[in-house]
């Protein structure tokens, strides 16, 4: 049994055979600190053994030399013949010696013996569970016999994939949308397809998780690291990811990444997952018993072109034919920010306790435009390239495979500056004007792609939470329970996160769903909140937003940079980490925060002491004296008509000083 935390959950057998080597480890850990202790005892005083002195009068040593210095005969204590009794109890001496020597010696070289030993333990244990994560689990007669996964975007995809390996049949995936051009399309040369998402270690580790890394790693361009051009700077800011992250993070269009995921399981999954386009789901009904099928309704869609629609626009669909009415045994809800299986379980009457839907005002409401870009030469390929102007223009582009990037500009929505450059010519004069830096990265024809363009909204906050489950047949995931704007690589990532933690519990739980969906909803429902609520405060407008973001950030830079093992990276660099979840991460920036406004307070305070104790001896005696005899002047000046005001003034000056004298 392991202890996570948060339950007690009965493992398998090759996950308790980690356990056992991880018992084993610690009880070879305390042995050999054992062995080193009574190796380093029976040192000789005054030596140093393995770089530490050993104090001659420490107890524990002074007690061995008592018990060692008892072995003396009693013949050599009370005889008297110096000759012969100081030879032979030297030749005693040195082969007690030499005896104790060759004790420490074999100690040390146990000690020795069983570090290996626990070095071999760890590298069993690190193998079991590598093996259990990557494990294709076989069929059992609790899966389910009929699975919908509602939304074919990463998360559905890769949730599909992980059911199947897991030895479920029958998953069937819906899309309101037609299917996306494969992955060795022409279109995805062309940045006007589809926005750039970066995958960070947790994207990473899911999709080698599920074997779909490789195929989705060909077709990813390398991020090593950022430029940032700052307002009012000309010289830009350079962010190395190696340093900061320790790997490069991975960049894909983000409708490249559905179409990569879909053919991983036409060549690997196809008798057990079949997708169905053009299929969106209008309701969702339970049963009135904790066992019934979720029935579910469809309605056919087909994409129709709008008058005026530009290349590149999202597709438009309207309904077509009859509904369509099927059973489900299990329901992932993995279909986005307007997810129609979030809103039905909101709208149930019976839904699980604690289920709840909190959406955000957005108080800082952008929206954004693509824009093609090609790297000059002489310039960095490889790097994230970022630019913010005074005028409240952003800028922030993701290169591709083929030398171009995708440049995401984000404006206010009335901004008439963008929303009437309507021609090339226009755009380019609005670049030239704010963001000039990126001006030899645009050519004529993305000026006018740009122009022809609509505007996109960005979605606004909202999250699911605490329980983002309905008993043991339908469970979200996704941006249908963490809905944020992605600025910081937040969505693809955690939603790809909460896939590897919905394993994780149903790996815990093999014999009952509704305990594993329990499990996933305690784990992630939280972390729901946590995603959300730092993404709103990094998010906040004007100065106070500008504050909000850059103060902690800079704070987290210093200090860490001065006091590493004390202080974590800034909140953006940790979160990104393996392993980190952001509610741990949220509480432990919240106690490095504490500690460094503690400690900004003490030198201040400790600062304005001194200065004010130097102004004391050296200011504050002149500064009396001279406040003594203004105020006496004005006071003999009645007949002035300001007299009364500045006698006033300067009688308040005098008491401040004299107050902060006498205080000293």
């Amino acid at each position: 049994r392991r202890d996570d935390g948060q339950h007690h959950t009965r493992m398998k057998p090759a996950v308790a055979r980690s356990s056992v080597a991880r018992l084993m480890t610690c009880c070879c850990s305390i042995s050999a600190l054992f062995l080193t202790a009574a190796s380093a005892a029976l040192a000789p005083a005054h030596t140093a053994h393995d770089g530490l002195a050993f104090a001659p009068r420490a107890p524990l040593v002074r007690g061995l030399q008592r018990v060692t210095a008892s072995a003396r005969t009693p013949l050599l204590s009370r005889r008297a013949s110096p000759p012969a009794v100081l030879g032979l109890r030297a030749s005693m001496r040195d082969y007690r010696k030499g005896l104790l020597h060759d004790k420490v010696g074999r100690l040390e070289k146990l000690s020795q013996q069983v570090f290996n030993l626990q070095d071999i333990l760890l590298q069993i244990a690190v193998v079991e569970e590598d093996i259990e994560q990557r494990v294709v689990v076989g069929p059992s007669e609790l899966n389910p016999k009929q699975t919908a996964v509602i939304g074919t975007g990463p998360a559905g995809l890769a949730t599909a994939i992980m059911l199947a390996r897991r030895g479920w049949d029958n998953i069937v995936l819906y899309d309101r949308l037609p299917p996306p051009p494969r992955s060795d399309s022409s279109e995805w040369g062309d940045p006007e397809r589809s926005y750039n998402i970066g995958m960070d270690a947790k994207g990473q580790g899911l999709l080698k998780s599920i074997g779909a890394w490789e195929r989705v790693e060909s077709h990813c361009a390398e991020v090593v690291g950022r430029v940032d051009y700052m307002p009012g700077g000309d010289t830009p800011v350079e962010v190395d990811f190696i340093e900061k992250f320790g790997y490069p993070i991975k960049v894909i269009q983000r409708d490249c990444l559905t179409a990569v995921l879909r053919e991983e399981i036409e060549a690997k999954y196809a008798d057990k997952i079949a997708m169905l386009y053009n299929h969106e789901c209008s309701s969702l009904l339970w049963g009135a018993q904790p066992g019934d099928p979720v029935r579910l309704q469809f309605q056919q869609t087909q994409r129709i072109v709008q008058e005026g629609e530009v290349r590149g626009a999202r597709p438009t669909v309207v309904p077509v034919g009859e509904p369509i009415r099927i059973v489900a045994d299990f329901v992932v809800g993995a279909d986005g920010a307007s997810s129609r299986v979030r809103d039905a379980m909101e709208c149930d009457t019976e839904a699980e306790e604690g289920f709840q839907v909190v959406r955000y005002a957005d108080a800082n409401e952008r929206v954004f435009k693509t824009i093609s870009l090609t790297v000059p030469e002489g310039q960095r390929v490889n790097v994230d390239y970022s630019a913010v102007s005074l005028e409240d223009i952003i800028i922030d582009a993701l290169p591709l495979q083929n030398g171009k990037m995708i440049g995401v500009v984000l404006f206010r929505p009335h901004d008439t500056r963008v929303t009437e450059a309507i021609t090339g010519q226009q755009v380019k004069e609005l670049f030239s004007t704010y963001l000039p830096m990126f001006m030899p990265f645009v050519d004529e024809d993305g000026y006018a792609a740009f122009a022809a363009k609509r505007e996109q909204r960005l979605p606004a906050f909202q999250y699911c939470g605490p329980v983002v489950h309905r008993r043991h047949n339908t469970v979200l995931l996704g941006d249908a329970i963490h809905t944020v704007k992605p600025f910081f690589g937040f969505g693809i990532n955690t939603a790809l996160d909460d896939i590897k933690w919905l394993d994780n519990c149903l790996t815990s739980h093999p014999s009952s769903r509704a305990d594993a969906l329990r499990m996933f909803s305690e784990i992630r429902g939280t972390e729901a909140v946590s995603i959300v609520e730092i993404s709103q405060e990094l998010d906040q407008p004007g100065l106070k937003g500008l504050l909000a973001f850059l103060g902690p950030l800079l704070l987290d830079n210093v200090f860490n940079k001065i006091m590493p093992g004390v202080f974590h990276p800034n909140l953006l660099i940790y979160c990104r980490s393996e392993g980190v979840s952001f509610t741990e991460a949220r509480q432990r920036k919240k106690r490095d925060l504490n500690m460094q406004l503690s400690f900004v307070a003490a030198q201040i305070v400790w600062g304005s002491s001194a200065a004010t104790l130097y102004m004391s001896q050296r200011t504050m005696v002149p500064m009396l004296a001279f406040s003594e005899k203004v105020s006496a002047f004005w006071s003999v000046l009645p007949f002035h008509p300001s007299a009364p005001a500045l006698h006033a003034i300067t009688s308040m000056y005098t008491w401040a000083v004299t107050t902060t004298w006498s205080s000293l």
